[in-house]
């Protein structure tokens, strides 16, 4: 999570709060296991794209999907290739 902008705020919540009760306007939900699995801020724009195709938010998608198109991305970039969505969704 080295990539988090100074003004990303990050809160644990000590009860089992619902998302009624959060105070603040531009929040998102998050699953710890996605975090500690790995993902890094911003997100990758093969999953950013994935999430709007899906029309998910992003604590909907499973930590075995980031994981998977982490990987992929990371891959494709280290070998100078680019893949799209459709790509993906063909394969999966």
């Amino acid at each position: 999570m080295s990539s988090l902008s100074p003004e990303v705020e990050i809160w644990i919540p000590k009860d089992t709060p619902v998302g009624r009760d959060w105070t603040c306007k531009d929040w998102v939900c998050m699953f710890e296991v996605i975090v500690r699995s790995g993902v890094e801020f911003p997100y990758c724009p093969l999953m950013i794209e994935l999430i709007q195709f899906l029309k998910v938010l992003p604590f909907q998608v499973m930590p075995l999907i980031w994981k998977t198109v982490t990987a992929v991305d990371a891959v494709c970039k280290r070998r100078g290739l680019t893949i799209t969505l459709q790509d993906l969704m063909h394969v999966y």
